[in-house]
């Protein structure tokens, strides 16, 4: 597991499955440095992004949207970012 699954399965946990699908949308890498060493990663989901989420939704049902991720070495030097794009909707319950 790595930079493509968790955003959604953080979010999963905290919004749940019950009402929502999400999913990887997609994801763009910039590359700033060669790997030399395992990476950490550092995902945030913050309440600002989930208050921009439920606002969306409460308007379109749905969005796709953006979280950046950092990958850094044993140096503690950014190696790439990523801008990862999770869709969100919410599930009709007829």
């Amino acid at each position: 597991m790595g930079v493509e699954s968790l955003s959604p399965l953080m979010l999963i946990k905290i919004l749940g499955m019950r009402d929502h699908i999400i999913w990887d949308k997609g994801a763009e890498l910039d590359f700033k440095k060669p790997v030399r060493s395992d990476l950490t990663f550092h995902f945030c989901i913050t309440d600002n992004d989930l208050s921009l989420i439920q606002q969306e939704l409460d308007a379109k049902g749905k969005i796709v949207y953006p979280f950046f991720v950092k990958a850094m070495d044993r140096e503690k030097d950014t190696c790439f970012e990523a801008k990862k794009l999770v869709y969100v909707r919410r599930k009709s319950h007829d």
